[in-house]
C-alpha cells in the first residue's frame, strides 16, 4: 500500500497531461503514483487511483459545499469535507473521529493539510494550460499510512474551487 511518509522531504508534481482532458497523475520524478480523473461532467464525481484501490470523491447536489468520500462500489461515506462560507478552510471528517483541518489560499493556488497545529502537506499550483502543483510533504504522520488518498483531495478542492469562485460546483 501507497505510504506517503516515505516521500518525507521530497517533492512530487500533479500534472494534468492533457488540457482537453480533466486528468491528473501524481508524479514521484517520472514514476505515476496515482491518478486523479473526473466522472461527470458538472465536476462532481471523481475518482482517484492508487494501488488498485478506486476512492470516489462527490457531493451529493450540484450547490452544495460538503464533500463525501467513500471506496468505488460502496454506498457509505468514510470522510466528509464541509468548508466555511468563503472556502478559505474547512473540516476534513475521517472515520473513528479523526479531524484534519485544510487551509486554501487566497487565490486557491496554494493549500495545506494540518492535524492541530503541525502542517503534514504544502500545495503549490503554477498558472499554466497544464496544472501543474507542486505536493510536500513536511511531516509523518499515521494519516499517511491509512489514507494515501490525502494530497488528491487537497488537489481536488483547489481545483475544482477555481472555477466558481465562493462555492465549489
Amino acid at each position: 500500500m501507497l505510504n506517503l511518509n516515505n516521500y518525507l522531504g521530497k517533492e512530487l508534481k500533479i500534472v494534468q497531461n492533457s488540457i482537453w482532458k480533466s486528468e491528473f497523475h501524481l508524479l514521484d520524478e517520472q514514476n505515476v503514483i496515482g491518478k486523479l480523473y473526473s466522472v461527470k461532467i458538472w465536476k462532481n464525481l471523481y475518482n482517484c487511483e492508487f494501488d488498485n484501490k478506486t476512492i470516489e470523491f462527490y457531493k451529493k447536489n450540484i450547490f452544495g459545499q460538503e464533500v463525501f468520500i467513500k471506496e468505488k462500489n460502496k454506498s457509505l461515506p468514510f470522510a466528509s469535507f464541509e468548508s466555511n462560507f468563503f472556502f478559505t478552510s474547512g473540516e476534513l471528517k475521517l472515520d473513528r473521529g479523526r479531524k484534519l483541518l485544510i487551509k486554501i489560499g487566497t487565490f486557491k493556488n496554494n493549500a495545506s493539510l494540518y492535524d492541530s497545529d503541525k502542517l503534514l502537506i504544502l500545495i503549490n499550483c503554477k498558472l499554466s494550460f497544464k496544472e501543474k502543483c507542486i505536493v510536500t510533504i513536511e511531516n509523518k504522520s499515521e494519516f499517511f499510512e491509512n489514507y494515501p488518498w490525502l494530497p488528491f483531495f487537497i488537489f481536488y478542492l483547489t481545483n475544482t474551487s477555481k472555477n466558481t469562485g465562493v462555492t465549489f460546483s
